[in-house]
């Protein structure tokens, strides 16, 4: 059964629980303007039967608002069954953490990231890769719109030694979505902090 709840924040959710908690199984894409709030995503790791999740965030507002949310944490309380889980940012500041436990069945993982957003939190946008247990494939795409090299860079190098070190050597691709906006904006350019040294 697949649950489509576009451009609702995860928060309505509450008045469907009932509801999809007496399915035996189901996928689920949701799509948030703005920031996904803890309550929200709490919601969504109550689901049991819950096997492919689909989250969204957007930001339609223009610009860098220059807000920094809070890291999107992923804990080992929910989604036991999760076995699919696609992260779609689009122009908005967002983060994910998995913690030791987190998605204990999860095999395949699906980011869209920002990469003018890797310096904005420490230790870049995605942490805890090597907490999913059951992971078997790693699919990122690379939004370079807005972003210079070596937040582009930085971003690769950090989900290539994530799952470099992951146990079950899961399979990665990486690519790159606006290239040649990136490429042709970002020659020279660098916003890389002071105290985030250069890989060599």
């Amino acid at each position: 059964m697949l649950v489509c709840c576009e451009r609702k924040t995860l928060s309505r959710l509450k008045k469907q629980a009932g509801f999809l908690l007496s399915r035996t199984s189901f996928r689920l894409r949701i799509f948030v303007r703005g920031e996904a709030s803890k309550e929200g995503i709490n919601i969504l790791a109550s689901l049991p039967m819950l096997l492919s999740l689909t989250v969204g965030l957007f930001n339609y507002r223009d610009g860098d608002s220059g807000i920094v949310y809070p890291r999107n944490a992923i804990n080992p309380q929910g989604f036991q069954r999760l076995l699919k889980f696609h992260f779609l940012c689009n122009w908005c500041d967002a983060a994910l953490e998995f913690e030791p436990g987190a998605m204990p069945k999860l095999e395949r993982l699906k980011l869209h990231l920002m990469a003018r957003c890797q310096f904005k939190w420490e230790g870049g946008l995605v942490l805890g890769l090597q907490n999913l247990a059951g992971l078997k494939h790693v699919d990122v795409d690379v939004d370079c719109s807005a972003a210079v090299a070596d937040e582009v860079e930085a971003l690769e190098n950090d989900i290539r030694d994530a799952a470099g070190v992951h146990p079950n050597s899961p399979m990665l691709q990486v690519r790159r979505l606006d290239q040649e906006i990136f490429g042709s904006m970002a020659q020279g350019c660098s916003r890389r902090p002071s105290d985030h040294p250069i890989p060599y």
